[in-house]
């Protein structure tokens, strides 16, 4: 399918649960009806399982995930089928982490803030997706290589 208009957004989502941000930015997106690639720092994770969580690391037991309420907005956005977290079409249970913070206690936090969305009709072009190493001390983000193609095999 060749694809004469595509949507790409860079992403820097809400420091905290700001539910309306996301719905207008869904609203927006559906509003064009086009194929969507969206990537950037959504300042919350997708992964809001307590235990076994794969998109955080360092977490005491129990320690709420990072703006929980946009996470459950995008995972029903997510779970209406027409984007996806690629990432997790092509690595469905690795553990990844894009961003570290340092608390004053010197633990490390580590959560996957930062990923991409794309309109599932892109997943059949998807060659590759990966986290590279940060640029520098200077940098508490790593940064994420999408890589899209011709056919690749992967299925929904």
């Amino acid at each position: 399918m060749l694809f004469r208009s595509i949507l790409l957004g860079a992403i820097y989502g809400p420091n905290n649960n700001d539910v309306a941000w996301y719905r207008q930015l869904k609203a927006h997106v559906d509003r064009l009806k086009l194929p969507i690639i969206l990537g950037g720092d959504f300042n919350t994770i997708l992964d809001t399982r307590v235990r076994g969580n794969i998109d955080r690391e360092g977490a005491l037991r129990g320690e709420n995930i990072p703006n929980k309420d946009n996470s459950t907005f995008i995972n029903n956005w997510l779970g209406e089928g027409n984007i996806c977290d690629p990432f997790r079409v092509k690595f469905p249970n690795e553990r990844e982490t894009s961003y570290e913070s340092f608390r004053a206690d010197r633990t490390i936090i580590k959560n996957r803030l930062d990923f991409f969305l794309i309109s599932v009709n892109l997943v059949k072009r998807l060659r590759n997706i990966t986290y590279e190493e940060k640029l520098g001390k200077d940098f508490d983000h790593k940064g994420i290589k999408l890589e899209l193609g011709g056919k690749t095999g992967l299925r929904k």
